[in-house]
């Protein structure tokens, strides 16, 4: 269940994605999602998601010229700040630094 959990968010993590999207794919609660995950992954469903995102935003950033807010939008966040900040928390620099720095 947690497999096919996994493969949801790698498929639609474009998307608009809730825990019980998550949940809902393998046929299981919310609470039992984020039982799964804790105890294998240790992390929640929707962190998982957004890391999964911004590993994906990363790589865009490498390899497109696309500009930031079309990679934001792209990973599945609709506010660019948002995406910004939580870019920053990862990896400690803004998108457009990141960039810079490859």
């Amino acid at each position: 269940r947690l497999q096919l959990m996994m493969q949801y968010i790698y498929a639609h993590y474009e998307e608009p994605v809730a825990l019980e999207d998550i949940a809902s794919c393998a046929a299981i609660s919310k609470s039992s999602a984020l039982g799964l995950f804790k105890k294998y992954l240790h992390t929640t469903p929707v962190k998982y998601l957004i890391d999964y995102r911004m590993k994906e935003a990363a790589k865009l950033l490498s390899a497109t010229e696309s500009s930031v807010s079309a990679i934001a939008r792209q990973t599945g966040f609709d506010n660019t700040g948002y995406f910004c900040r939580t870019f920053k928390e990862l990896y400690g620099l803004t998108p457009t630094e990141y960039r810079r720095r490859l």
